[in-house]
């Protein structure tokens, strides 16, 4: 049939791009997630219950407030009435329209923007924040439990172009974490009876996926010393760094950080300043001070600068990249691009192999995992794996997947790679 014929065909390019062990991988995976899904995580629903009743009496505090500060009742839930009372009845500004240009934005950037411009600004923040965490994670995980309070989530191997896996029904790769009620959220994912919930965590993977491609030599000696990438990032940044007090030092590195991550796939001072903006918590920085800060580092990782000049011109020239397993994505737009839409579409290109690889690492790890310890597994997200086990078995099986963890990671980027664990009574309590 034609199905089966465009599948044999799928995998004679795979085989011939070189991506056969991935696409073995993959085969390999597809029932431990299944068992994953079926097996579910058990959710404790009467505290569950407590904290949503919790967020009601807040979200009707906050509604209150909102309409205290502005001076008028309406449908907060309602974009186009919270756009006519801060642009019309409230006489702030703002230039972003919604994607239809049929009126004024008031998503997030542009309420983070405006939070300084009005008091009910931070309450319509908040109140999102609350309506979220009730509708999506409250409302949304009761919805889905079994009649043993167990969550079903579905795993998915094909639901992002990066090939990170993604859940579905509900999500659980985008729970807040940053966020304190956010996170609370994970408190109520629970170890069964006699049982300890224990987290993996690949550390600062995509900062060793990104020296192992650039082959940067700034970058891979931190690794191999063991050291800390973001005091080197630091001490590259800011000359005087020995003069500064502890105080000034623990600040500068947190910034540090961000600076690393906003300068993963673009070194340019428009790309830093718009990055750090953002971040949580955000950072403004100057023209100037992101321009000193690039200057620095540009000289400092030059296998990096190389390795993104050279992943554009490869996509510009042959509209494809790939992971370090020749797990490749297609960028057919690059051809006619211009402009902001080219820039984007450079950046995907950066991105791709660099998550890309994180993900296959992450899979790999899973496979070999399941292996040595069959129906271990209950959750994945990005770089970390979530297992339950046994009590007494609890630092015997958390030691011995860390190791295999390591190993699956450092077979394929030939640097040292760290993997954190902790174990507790819930998902909350190992973050």
């Amino acid at each position: 049939c034609a199905a089966l014929k465009l599948y044999e065909s799928d995998v004679e390019e795979i085989k011939q791009n070189g991506a056969e062990y991935i696409l073995d991988i993959e085969h390999q995976l597809a029932p431990i997630l299944e068992s994953m899904s079926v097996r579910g995580v058990n959710i404790d629903s009467h505290n569950l219950l407590v904290f949503g009743q919790d967020l009601d009496y807040e979200l009707s505090q906050v509604t209150q407030g909102i309409f205290d500060a502005s001076g008028y009742s309406f449908n907060i839930n309602s974009k186009d009435q919270v756009a006519d009372i801060l642009f019309n009845k409230l006489g702030l500004h703002s230039r972003k329209m919604t994607k239809g240009k049929t009126r004024l934005s008031v998503d997030d950037e542009v309420l983070l923007k405006l939070k300084d411009a009005h008091p009910v600004v931070p309450m319509l923040r908040e109140y999102s924040t609350l309506a979220k965490l009730k509708g999506t994670y409250v409302d949304g995980l009761f919805e889905r439990l079994d009649s043993n309070s167990l969550l079903h989530t579905t795993f998915r191997q094909t639901g992002t172009a990066t090939g990170r896996l993604s859940s579905a029904d509900p999500n659980l790769q985008n729970i807040p974490l940053r966020n304190k009620k956010g996170a609370v959220i994970r408190r109520f994912f629970i170890a069964p009876p006699d049982q300890r919930w224990i987290r993996w965590d690949f550390s600062q993977i995509e900062l060793r996926v990104v020296a192992s491609l650039s082959n940067d030599e700034s970058m891979i000696k931190v690794f191999e010393e063991d050291g800390d990438i973001h005091l080197e990032t630091a001490r590259t940044i800011y000359p005087e760094w020995d003069t500064l007090d502890e105080y000034e030092q623990t600040r500068r590195r947190v910034l540090a950080k961000t600076i690393n991550f906003g300068t993963l796939y673009e070194l340019s001072v428009k790309g830093l300043i718009k990055y750090c903006a953002e971040a949580d918590p955000p950072v403004f920085l100057t023209y100037a001070e992101a321009d000193m800060i690039v200057e620095r580092l540009v000289r400092r990782r030059q296998g990096l600068v190389k390795w993104i000049a050279d992943t554009k011109e490869h996509v510009l020239r042959t509209g494809w990249v790939e992971t370090k397993l020749h797990r490749r994505r297609y960028f057919p737009e690059v051809k006619y691009a211009k402009g902001y839409n080219l820039e984007d579409l450079l950046k995907g290109a950066i991105n791709m192999p660099v998550q890309g690889t994180a993900a296959d690492i992450a899979k790999i790890a899973m496979v070999k995992v399941d292996k040595a310890y069959p129906g271990m597994l209950r959750l994945q997200e990005h770089d970390e794996l979530d297992g339950t086990v046994p009590e007494e078995k609890a630092l015997r099986v958390a030691l011995g997947v860390q190791k295999i963890m390591q190993e699956a990671a450092e077979d394929i980027l030939q640097l040292p790679v760290k993997v954190e664990f902790a174990i507790g009574q819930n998902w909350g309590e190992v973050h």
